[in-house]
């Protein structure tokens, strides 16, 4: 399956087995938060390879003439950095003008647009399988529309019963607020979920919330970046076995 079980803070040696299905370090799980790029939809490695590609031969600069990890590590450094700052123009109400400009670039080069995005390769079979006894929720830096999207696209409506976007918060990841949101829309302690992402930023956001993390390996974060995750799985879709 790929999981490996890594040291947080509060533990003192190494996990070596997983122990009680349905619990994560340590404690019962209830309620399953996603993240949504990379996570549940394989979006991440496509841009990346998009934005290789557009550098033709200027790759041959980069180490081992391959620009993708070095711009996997500029996104991943990114992420929290632009995520405050789209925080910030939120907060004097600009954060919509943003975001359309950033579709307007997005479209003009050619990046995938939310009709294409596919899933990652047994998610969606995951997903049915954890919903049929786990409270689920979306929580995502994407606006409402686009994720409930991709959701019933997919047919996968039914999976969730709560979507956070950036819309519904003042604060995006890594702040917690978006994880105690989530948890408050299914009616449980932020304690009793787990929030699965494939960054940093995600991991961060569930454990200043409270809640237990998983990092999965589908998307950009590295077995490195996600370390501080209770529990680390090659792809989402193995979330299921684990639960």
């Amino acid at each position: 399956m790929g999981v490996e079980a890594v040291d947080g803070p509060a533990r003192e040696t190494r996990v070596t087995g997983l122990g009680t299905r349905g619990v994560i370090a340590g404690r019962p799980i209830r309620g399953v938060l996603f993240d949504l790029d990379g996570t549940l939809a394989d979006t991440d490695d496509t841009a990346i390879n998009q934005a290789a590609a557009r550098l033709g031969g200027l790759q041959r600069f980069f180490p081992g003439r391959d620009a993708r990890p070095f711009l996997r590590r500029l996104l991943m450094a990114a992420e929290g950095p632009m995520n405050w700052t789209l925080t910030q123009f939120d907060r004097v109400h600009l954060d919509d003008e943003v975001f359309r400009l950033n579709a307007f670039q997005r479209r003009l080069f050619g990046h995938r647009q939310r009709e294409e995005m596919a899933l990652i390769p047994g998610v969606d079979a995951a997903l049915r399988h954890i919903s049929a006894a786990y409270q689920v929720a979306l929580v995502t830096t994407r606006d409402h529309e686009t994720a409930l999207h991709v959701v019933e696209t997919h047919g996968l409506g039914a999976c969730f019963h709560a979507i956070v976007s950036r819309s519904d918060v003042m604060y995006l990841k890594p702040n917690p607020e978006p994880v105690l949101l989530a948890a408050k829309r299914l009616g449980l302690a932020p304690a009793d979920c787990v929030m699965v992402g494939d960054t940093v930023v995600d991991i961060r956001a569930g454990r200043a919330a409270g809640a237990r993390t998983v990092g999965v390996l589908c998307g950009f974060g590295t077995r490195r970046e996600l370390s501080r995750a209770d529990v680390i799985l090659e792809s989402t879709a193995d979330l299921a076995e684990l639960l």
